[in-house]
């Protein structure tokens, strides 16, 4: 082959890459399939916070759930026994921020003690308490009141604790030989979580 023919070949191929380089997607690589989940947020008890939340977060992340997907309301709940407004404006608005940071339409939102009864109120006292109920995919109510929220629920019970505790309409659960604590923080815990979540 002589120099024009090189030449030629050379430019040809430049040409060639030229065009793929262009053309958008041609070399990109396949786009990660989007995390099916939804976002979780927590809602901790009387006189507790959402640090109560951490182990079982790293757990979600472990399985691969992301970091963005988390968020937990840290409200003063003396005060939720009496009034609960000011909390239920904190968990529209975190329940808001989860829903723009993740994309999705939903939230799945894990209540322990106090926290569950807030979240029954939440989800079933006020004119936006229908409204609230569609914003939550599902719901896990930890070892508190016995109220149905009116969405998809786990109740879950500390085997240590009042026996004989149920929810009607919901998936109950009993976490054998576990304290009222343990049953939101333990790893026998998570694993109904995230069965059902």
């Amino acid at each position: 082959m002589n120099k024009t023919g090189v030449f030629r070949l050379f430019a040809s191929a430049l040409a060639a890459l030229v065009v793929l380089l262009a053309v958008p997607g041609a070399v990109a690589k396949p786009a990660k399939p989007a995390f099916k989940h939804n976002p979780v947020l927590f809602v901790h008890g009387i006189e507790g916070s959402g640090a109560q939340f951490e182990s079982q977060k790293m757990r979600f992340m472990s399985n691969g759930y992301p970091r963005a997907w988390f968020d937990e309301v840290d409200y003063n709940s003396t005060r939720a026994v009496a009034d609960k407004s000011e909390v239920h404006q904190q968990i529209d608005d975190a329940i808001a921020a989860l829903k723009q940071r993740t994309g999705k339409p939903r939230v799945d939102v894990v209540a322990h003690s106090l926290g569950t009864t807030v979240m029954y109120d939440y989800l079933t006292k006020g004119p936006t308490a229908a409204e609230r109920r569609r914003n939550v995919g599902r719901y896990v109510n930890v070892d508190g009141q016995e109220n149905n929220p009116g969405v998809p629920t786990l109740a879950v019970w500390a085997g240590r604790g009042e026996p004989g505790r149920h929810m009607d309409g919901a998936e109950n659960v009993t976490i054998p030989n576990q304290t009222h604590v343990q049953a939101c923080t333990s790893a026998e815990a998570f694993v109904e979580y995230f069965r059902f979540l």
